[in-house]
């Protein structure tokens, strides 16, 4: 069994010392999640401070009475300090890496970089956005035994899904068809995007690598993030579609900052190349300009490494992929931008565009 954080519990633990059944407590954090307070990352789980046991003894009291929905929310919200606490934490910085076409090296690249980040002391979280063909576990060494599908067949919470990662990273993967989601009830879909909304008081970077192409699904994805990194190689083909990646998100007016990174390089001088390509072309005719987010060799390491399911930046032998990557990391990490500027979580602008959309099927996409 895992011992929890310092002075955290896990649900389980609460559940034990109550003498509750675990059920009914993921009923009530449910129900009652604002009257309840954050939970924090350990490791592959969230854990809740010490004194949520106090949070779920009153929850549980009170309906025990059999009160109606209104008055025990009406007596929860007059306890004091028994709600939640605001949060002085910035938000996540939201990563997502996308590509205009399949077989550009995505998901090797955001695996990497996501461990890269880590060993920058960051809390980073992936998450596999390809719900087609997920296949950063695989990649990442790791069994998910849980994913994005069973949270919903096995009504679990966020937190029963994160799967521990290389270096201490949280992973939550990706799942193929999960259309019971269009039809969710109103209740759990609100809560199933909390729980999203919630990673972003969490950590300090979320990773989302989506499938390729420009599905709604994708385009979701990349409406919620704060950076956009689209990877390209120098295959033409790569390079239009790239290119047609990025048309219809400005189309789409998806405000984020876009910026390119090019993998399958030859040398620095191909890298610069193309990268001017593509940046004169969006810049001329999309009036948009790109960020240069570098490159990455075209190297044997990488392959060698998704056979033994190991990530390329852990092997012990030095390999000029990892140092691209490291430096990409570095880049992300100590660049201009400031976070602190977007007040609203980016889960929850998701939810209100999906609100908006009159239930038009796309949930079932996006998540």
């Amino acid at each position: 069994m895992k011992t929890p954080a310092n002075g955290y519990l896990s649900l389980k633990t609460i559940s034990d010392k109550l003498s509750l059944e675990l059920s009914l407590l993921r009923f009530y954090e449910k129900i009652y999640s604002s009257f309840l307070p954050d939970r924090i990352n350990a490791g592959d789980r969230l854990v809740y401070p010490a004194e949520a046991i106090e949070n779920f003894k009153i929850i549980h009291r009170l309906k025990s009475k059999h009160l109606s929905e209104e008055d025990i929310k009406s007596q929860l919200a007059s306890l004091p300090h028994k709600g939640k606490k605001p949060s002085k934490k910035p938000l996540a910085r939201i990563i997502t890496v996308t590509s205009g076409k399949g077989g550009v090296g995505k998901s090797n690249i955001s695996l990497n970089l996501a461990i890269a980040l880590r060993l920058l002391d960051k809390k980073v979280m992936l998450v596999d956005g390809d719900l087609g063909l997920a296949n950063l576990h695989l990649l990442a060494g790791v069994k998910a035994e849980r994913t994005l599908e069973t949270l919903i067949k096995m009504d679990l919470s966020l937190a029963d899904i994160i799967t521990s990662g290389p270096c201490g990273i949280a992973m939550i993967a990706g799942a193929s068809g999960i259309a019971e989601m269009a039809n969710l009830p109103d209740y759990k879909r609100s809560y199933l995007l909390k729980q999203l909304e919630q990673l972003e008081q969490i950590a300090d970077y979320i990773i989302i690598d989506t499938s390729s192409g420009v599905s709604p699904a994708v385009l979701d994805f990349i409406r919620v993030a704060d950076d956009i990194m689209v990877i390209t190689t120098p295959d033409l083909t790569s390079l239009a579609d790239a290119y047609g990646l990025i048309k219809a998100c400005v189309q789409q007016k998806i405000a984020s900052r876009f910026g390119v990174f090019t993998n399958q390089v030859r040398n620095l001088s191909q890298a610069a190349a193309i990268y001017q390509r593509l940046a004169s072309c969006s810049q001329q005719f999309l009036n948009l300009s790109l960020t240069n987010l570098g490159y990455m060799y075209r190297d044997r390491s990488i392959e060698r490494a998704v056979r033994k399911r190991r990530p390329f930046i852990l092997e012990p032998e030095k390999n000029r992929v990892s140092f691209c990557i490291r430096q990409l990391a570095e880049l992300l990490n100590h660049d201009d931008f400031d976070i602190s500027a977007r007040k609203t979580p980016a889960f929850r602008r998701l939810q209100n565009l999906l609100n908006e959309t009159n239930d038009d099927g796309r949930l079932s996409e996006v998540l």
